[in-house]
Parts: structure tokens; sequence; C-alpha cells
């Protein structure tokens, strides 16, 4: 799979943009790909989720755990429109479960916490808010997601590029490195008809 940044403008999704992304700005997008609702957030507001592909490896991918942390959305649904247009038979191969805003509250008031002012990142453990239990509930990913990245006790950041985290810093540079590496690891497997249990493993 190659993907040709020149031609970004090709697959780029239109029906979203600027830097405050909440349930409003992709309510055109959620309906497009006939999302429901599968858990609502402290505030009440709802969490949606919708399904891509029909592939035999499932693969969660939920954004925005932190409400201020619009960029990923938008990345997320360039992804979708490269898929369908460029890679529709990886969809084939893939079903992708999406969570497009898990933290809607934090998104409306565009804050890294909830409403009730709790990291959600941090929650994976005691899942004292609606919105983790969410994530619980797709298939104990959570579980999965603790056991590699044991993220409440990362504190690796510096204070100072922790305070500037809203507009990028060094360590979301550093994830999103790690996450393409990942990828390209991932589609090459599938491409070299690997295992799929070791895929999924």
């Amino acid at each position: 799979m190659d993907i040709e940044v020149d031609n970004y403008v090709n697959y780029k999704e239109s029906e979203i943009s600027g830097r405050y992304i909440t349930n409003d700005s992709i309510a055109s997008l959620n309906s497009k790909y006939n999302s429901r609702i599968c858990g609502y957030s402290v505030n009440n507001l709802p969490i949606n989720h919708f399904k891509i592909g029909s592939g035999p490896i499932k693969i969660l991918i939920w954004s925005q755990m932190h409400g201020n942390e619009s960029t990923s959305t938008k990345a997320l649904f360039d992804s979708i429109s490269f898929f369908n247009l460029h890679e529709p038979i990886m969809l084939k191969e893939l079903t992708l479960l999406v969570i497009p805003i898990l933290n809607p509250d934090g998104a409306l008031k565009y804050t890294r916490a909830n409403y009730n002012n709790i990291d959600l990142n941090r929650d994976a453990v005691d899942l004292s808010q609606p919105e983790s239990v969410v994530l619980k509930d797709r298939d104990n990913v959570v579980d999965q997601y603790m056991a590699v990245f044991d993220h409440q006790n990362y504190t690796g950041r510096s204070g100072t590029m922790y305070a500037y985290e809203g507009i990028g810093s060094i360590y979301w540079h550093m994830v999103s490195k790690l996450l393409l590496a990942t990828q390209e690891v991932f589609f090459n497997a599938i491409a070299n008809n690997e295992d799929k249990d070791t895929l999924i493993s």
C-alpha cells in the first residue's frame, strides 16, 4: 500500500475542518457512516460509533479521549476516506469499529478532561467515568491498552512540553511516528499473507 502524500487533497475528508471538533461538527459524517449511540457522557451527550469494513481482523479505533485533541479525529476521517477511495480491498480484510469522539463533553469545552475533570487516559483501571465504561464494553480493549501502554503511570513528558500539548508536543510527535511505523508493519504483514493469529496478537 503506497500512500502518496502529494495526493492528500484527493482523500482529505472535506466535511470536517477547523480546530474545534465536537459532535455537531461530525454530525453529517456520523450520518454518512450510519453511526449508532454506544453510550453517553457524564453530561449526557451521545457517544457514537460505526463500523467500516467486513474483514476477519477486527480493530477498535477511538479518538478525542482528550477533548482538545481534535487533530486525531480529522486524521481518522481522512484515513477512512483513503481506504474507501484507494484501498477498498483492505476493507475486506479489516473490520474497523470507530468511536470518533470518546469525550464529547471535553470536546465541547475544548479541554483535556471530561465534564468531571477526569483524564480518561488515567481512568482505564478505575472505570469511574461512563466514557471509560464505553471502551471497557468494546471487547475488553482497555485491558489490552493498559497492558501495552500502562499510561496512567507514564511520567515521561517534560513540564514545558506538557504545557503546550494542546498545540502539539514532542510526546505526541513520537506517538504519531510509532503509530505510522506500526501501521506500515501491519499492512505489510497483510500484504505478505501472514498468519491472522499473528496479526491479531
